[in-house]
C-alpha cells in the first residue's frame, strides 16, 4: 500500500491587505504589529475612530476612510516599499523588496462589496500564489442584526506549476442587544444606540472549504471541510467596571461548534489510496430535570490497494456529560476565527458583521483556511480524551476486509456504559461485596463479533455479548456480576452459551478495549489530517 502524501497547506506568502507606515503626526494613535516578513497590522480603537471621522474629508474614498490605505510610496516596518494609487473606486498596490516586485494587488469597492486580486512572486519574478477575494455585506454598519460573507479562491504554484488550490467561504451573522433600558424604558434599535452600554452578543459563523493538492501534475489529495460555530457573549462597552467585567472586555457565556471533514488520497498512479470522513458535534439530551450535553462523533475510513478496496471501517462515539464525566470544551473562539482582537471587538460601539470580516481580512496572516479556530479539536481523534468512562457513553467500530473485491471478514466491537437506575436503600450490610458508598453509578456492557466469508457468502459467525447487573446474595449484600451470552453459527448450525460470572466486566471481558483501540487507530490519523489540511498543525 502506498504511503499517504504529506500535506502542508500553509500559504507560500502572506495575503493580508497592507497598512502603510504612518507619518509622525498620526503614528502615536496607531499600534503596529508586523512580524518579520509580513505586513499585517493591528489598529488601536482610537485609530479606528480617527479613520471613521475622515470619511467626509476623503470624499467617500473608502480605501482611505475605512481601510486606511494612503496614496503614494511608503516604507513598511518590515523594510519593504509599498506603492499605492487610487483610481475612482479602485486601489492599486505594488510591494517591493530590495527593488524586486514581490506582491501586486488590485482592489475595487463600492462600500457594500470589496473585491481584491493578489499575486505573490518569488526571487525570479515567478508567481507563487494568486488570491481572489470578495467580501459582501459591508455597507450596513448600523443595524443591530447584520450579515456579511467572504469568498476566496487561492492557487499555489511551484516553478510555474500549480501544486495546490482552494476555494472557501465564510458567512457571519452578528446580533446585539443592549442590557438594560434608559429612563424612558426604550430599547436599542441600532448599533449606535448601544454605544457605551453593556451588550449581549450573538455571533453565528458558517465556513466551508474545498482543497486539492497536486504532485507532478497529478491530483494527490482532495479535502472538504464544513464548520459551524455559535457564540453568545456579554461585552462591557461602558468604559468602566460593570457587572463584574472590566471595561473593554467580552466574556463568552455559551457556545457550540460542529465540524465535518472528508478527504480522498491518491497514489502516484492516480488510483484511490484512502477515503476518510469524520464529524463532531455536541447535541443535548432531555433529562428529567432539564437537558445535558451529548458528544456525537462519526467516522468512516476506506483503504485501497491499486484502486481496489481492501478495508472498510466505520464507527460512532457518543458520550453524555455528567457530574463525574465532563465533555471536551467545544465552545468556539469566534474572535480568533475572524481574526478580530478583543480590544477592538469590545470597543464602545458594537462591530457589524461586515466590519468584523473586513477587519479580520485586513490583518489575516495568510494561513490556508480562515474562519476556523480549531484548537478545541486537537484531541478529537482520541477516544480516551473525549470521555473518562465515569458517565454514560457508547463506542462501536466495525471493520470489513476485502480481497479481489469481495468481503472476506468482518469484525465488530462495542462498549457501553449506562446509568445504574437500581433503587438503593439505606442500611447496606458491611463486610461483604458492595457497601452503600460502593454502588456503581454506571453499569457496563460490551459486544464482540467475528464473521468470515467465502465467495462473498457468510461462512462462520460468532457473537459474544456481556453486560453487568446488580444482585444480592443470601446475606442480602449487593454485588455486581456479568452475564454473558454467546452464539456461534457455522455451516447452517447454531450453538449458544450463557454464563454468569461474579465479577465486573472489566475483569471478565479481556477484549473490552477493542472498540477504543480500533477507533483510535483510524480516528487519530483522520483528525490529524484534518487539522493539517486546515492549516492548524504544521
Amino acid at each position: 500500500m502506498s504511503t499517504p502524501v504529506a500535506f502542508s497547506p500553509k500559504l507560500l506568502a502572506p495575503t493580508s491587505l497592507a497598512e502603510s507606515t504612518v507619518s509622525s503626526d498620526s503614528a502615536k494613535n496607531r499600534t503596529m504589529a508586523i512580524p518579520d516578513g509580513r505586513d499585517a497590522v493591528s489598529l488601536s480603537r482610537e485609530a479606528q475612530i480617527q479613520r471613521e471621522s475622515q470619511t467626509e474629508e476623503t470624499s467617500g474614498n473608502v480605501w482611505k476612510s475605512r481601510y486606511g490605505f494612503r496614496e503614494g510610496t511608503t516604507t513598511l516596518a518590515n523594510g519593504r516599499t509599498q506603492v499605492v494609487s487610487f483610481e475612482d473606486n479602485q486601489m492599486h498596490l505594488q510591494e517591493y523588496k530590495g527593488g524586486r516586485l514581490v506582491k501586486k494587488m488590485t482592489g475595487t469597492t463600492d462600500g457594500e462589496t470589496m473585491t481584491t486580486d493578489v499575486e505573490h512572486y518569488d526571487d525570479n519574478g515567478r508567481v507563487t500564489q494568486t488570491v481572489s477575494t470578495t467580501l459582501t455585506g459591508l455597507g450596513d454598519n448600523a443595524s443591530k442584526h447584520t450579515t456579511a460573507a467572504m469568498h476566496r479562491s487561492i492557487q499555489w504554484y511551484d516553478h510555474g506549476e500549480i501544486i495546490r488550490e482552494m476555494t472557501d467561504s465564510t458567512t457571519l451573522d452578528a446580533s446585539y442587544v443592549r442590557i438594560g433600558t434608559d429612563a424612558f424604558g426604550t430599547t436599542a434599535t441600532s448599533l449606535q444606540d448601544m454605544v457605551n452600554h453593556m451588550t449581549d452578543d450573538s455571533l453565528h459563523l458558517s465556513y466551508r472549504a474545498d482543497l486539492q493538492e497536486y504532485e507532478d501534475g497529478k491530483l494527490r489529495r482532495t479535502a472538504q471541510a464544513s464548520y459551524m460555530a455559535d457564540s453568545w457573549r456579554q461585552t462591557n462597552r461602558t468604559g468602566k467596571f460593570n457587572s463584574g467585567q472590566n471595561p473593554g472586555t467580552s466574556k463568552m457565556q455559551n457556545g457550540k461548534s460542529a465540524i465535518s471533514y472528508s478527504m480522498t488520497e491518491y497514489d502516484q498512479d492516480g488510483e484511490r489510496l484512502r477515503e476518510a470522513s469524520f464529524s463532531d458535534r455536541i447535541d443535548t439530551k432531555k433529562k428529567q430535570f432539564g437537558e445535558v450535553p451529548v458528544l456525537k462523533q462519526e467516522l468512516s475510513v476506506r483503504w485501497f490497494s491499486q484502486g481496489e478496496l481492501v478495508k472498510n471501517s466505520h464507527g460512532t462515539l457518543t458520550a453524555e456529560q455528567s457530574r463525574t464525566q465532563p465533555l471536551p470544551d467545544r465552545r468556539p473562539n469566534l474572535l480568533s476565527s475572524t481574526h478580530v482582537p478583543v480590544e477592538e471587538y469590545a470597543g464602545d460601539k458594537p462591530l457589524a458583521a461586515g466590519e468584523m470580516l473586513a477587519s479580520g481580512f485586513m490583518r489575516h496572516d495568510g494561513d490556508a483556511a480562515t474562519g476556523m479556530a480549531l484548537s478545541q479539536y486537537e484531541d478529537a481523534g482520541d477516544a480516551n480524551a473525549q470521555f473518562n468512562g465515569k458517565g454514560p457513553y457508547q463506542i462501536s467500530m466495525e471493520s470489513e476486509t476485502y480481497r479481489d473485491g469481495k468481503i472476506v471478514a468482518r469484525q465488530t466491537d462495542s462498549e457501553r456504559a449506562q446509568k445504574n437506575v437500581l433503587p438503593v436503600e439505606n442500611g447496606f450490610r458491611t463486610g461483604g461485596s458492595l457497601t452503600e458508598d460502593d454502588v456503581p453509578g454506571i453499569l457496563l456492557s460490551s459486544e464482540h463479533g467475528e464473521e468470515s466469508y467465502r465467495d462473498g457468502v457468510s461462512e462462520k459467525k460468532a457473537v459474544l455479548r456481556s453486560h453487568e447487573v446488580m444482585n444480592r446474595d443470601d446475606n442480602n449484600v449487593l454485588f455486581v456480576e456479568t452475564v454473558q451470552h454467546g452464539t456461534m453459527t457455522e455451516n447452517g448450525q447454531s450453538k449458544t452459551l450463557t454464563n454468569v460470572l461474579r465479577a465486573g466486566l472489566v475483569q471478565t471481558d479481556q477484549e473490552r478495549g477493542n472498540a477504543r483501540t480500533a477507533w483510535n487507530s483510524e480516528a487519530g490519523p483522520t483528525v490529524a489530517d484534518m487539522l493539517q489540511v486546515m492549516g492548524t498543525r504544521p
